[in-house]
């Protein structure tokens, strides 16, 4: 029996055992490593949790957690060993998001629970449609949303799924106008949309 140490390495390398009498033949050693996470979007949500978000990074196949400082997510799934989405759990201030598999745990990419923050909107769909057809809005901290406006005119109604998601029935208009939701946060970016 022989115990060694193994030096820093990437992939499958032979390891081989040399005595005076000669070299040995070789045996397969893999070196693995831990995921990595580059980036999180968005970065900021709601401290009730119920945020969707989207981790971007390497090595996130086989994924067994996802964490936001010690809380697991609320619910994630892989998408891609580059891509996977994971549901915010609870949580107060800034706290480290990681992703573990059974290769290790990322390093930690900083996540911040608020709700002095304005909404963000991301997109619409469809973004071309006529007066009175209902529009999925996207974006983050939209849940305590009171005023959903396509330019000026506020929509005729809408209704709050989640954080993230608003169906809003698009008021009478003409050309193309900016959807911009409010909350006791302030009011967001806006995201075009245009009347057909």
């Amino acid at each position: 029996v022989i115990l060694a140490v193994a030096p820093p390495g990437r992939g499958t390398v032979p390891i081989t055992v040399t005595t005076p009498s000669g070299t040995s033949n070789h045996i397969p050693f893999t070196y693995v490593t831990a995921p990595v996470v580059t980036a999180i979007a968005p970065q900021a949500g709601d401290p009730a949790g119920g945020s969707d978000i989207i981790a971007v990074g390497s090595g996130f196949t086989g994924a067994t957690a996802v964490s936001f400082g010690d809380a697991p997510a609320a619910g994630f799934t892989v998408a891609s060993d580059t891509i996977i989405a994971a549901t915010t759990p609870p949580g107060a201030g800034s706290v480290p998001v990681t992703v573990t598999t059974d290769s290790g745990t990322s390093n930690p990419v900083t996540y911040t629970y608020s709700t002095s923050l304005p909404p963000a909107l991301v997109s619409a769909a469809p973004k071309n449609a006529r007066p009175g057809r209902t529009i999925v809005i996207f974006g983050c901290k939209v849940n305590r949303a009171t005023t959903v406006r396509f330019g000026q005119t506020p929509a005729t109604s809408f209704e709050v799924l989640s954080d993230n998601v608003i169906l809003a029935v698009a008021p009478p208009g003409r050309g193309t106008v900016p959807i911009t939701v409010t909350t006791p946060s302030g009011t967001s970016n806006h995201i075009p949309f245009t009347y057909t």
